[in-house]
């Protein structure tokens, strides 16, 4: 298959993947929750947001058949992004993990000072909302490539 039409049937699983991927985003801060969810359900996602995190756990347990991943801060009362994530881990294990946080770290400091959280990205606050948008499609595109890479569908050697 010619790499045009890889990109486009890539670009296709991308699109369809939107449609019913749900982004969780999970913070105590009303604005940057707000924000964040406006700027996703823009590009294209469904968005479940909360303020609480055990409500979040909650709705993961019974309710977010599609959701794929998890945008939640560090630092809430109630439970922490630590705590949740690890519960929602143990939930579904697939699911994608971004990290927000106000300390300028990257993941892999981020997974030395903390190894039992599973995480696959952090980023830093303030975000710009596009900056979030991209990470999760980046998530999203190396899913639709390893769909084509198992149906066996390859690019030119």
């Amino acid at each position: 298959m010619p790499y045009r039409n890889l990109y486009k049937l890539q670009q296709r699983l991308v699109r369809k993947n939107n449609e019913k991927t749900t982004i969780l985003i999970v913070d105590d801060d009303i604005d940057i929750l707000t924000v964040a969810g406006r700027s996703l359900e823009h590009a294209g996602f469904k968005v479940h947001a909360f303020v609480d995190p055990l409500m979040a756990l909650h709705h993961v347990r019974n309710d977010c058949k599609y959701c794929q991943v998890l945008v939640s801060d560090i630092r809430m009362p109630g439970l922490t992004g630590f705590q949740l994530v690890r519960k929602v881990k143990d939930l579904r294990p697939e699911m994608k993990v971004i990290m927000m946080t106000m300390f300028e770290v990257n993941k892999p400091e981020f997974e030395a000072v903390f190894p039992s959280t599973p995480i696959d990205a952090v980023i830093r606050k303030p975000f710009t909302p596009s900056q979030l948008v991209e990470k999760i499609r980046g998530f999203l595109g190396a899913m639709a490539q390893g769909a084509t890479r198992r149906v066996g569908i390859h690019g030119p050697s």
